[in-house]
C-alpha cells in the first residue's frame, strides 16, 4: 500500500521445524530490510524522501532513493 504507512512479509515454512526455527530467530535472521518501487518521473541521484504525512516531525522516518542506470534502489 502507498496510501498508508505499512509494510509486511508473508514467509511460508514447508515444515513445523522450519518454522519454528523461523519464529525464535526472526529478529537474528533478518539483517537487512529492503523495499523496491516504480515510479514515473525524474528522481535525483541521492535523494531523502519522509515516510508519512508529517513531513516536518522531527519522528518522521525517511528513505533514502538513490537511481543508478535505470534502476531505483530504496
Amino acid at each position: 500500500r502507498l496510501d498508508r504507512d505499512t509494510s509486511g512479509l508473508l514467509v511460508f515454512a514447508k515444515d513445523e521445524e522450519t518454522k519454528l526455527s523461523l519464529q525464535e530467530n526472526w529478529e537474528d535472521a533478518v539483517l537487512e530490510r529492503r523495499y523496491t518501487a516504480n515510479f514515473d518521473g525524474t528522481a535525483l541521484e541521492w535523494q531523502s524522501l519522509p515516510k508519512g504525512e508529517d513531513f516536518n516531525a522531527l519522528n518522521t522516518q525517511r528513505i533514502t532513493v538513490h537511481c543508478s542506470d535505470g534502476d531505483l534502489y530504496l
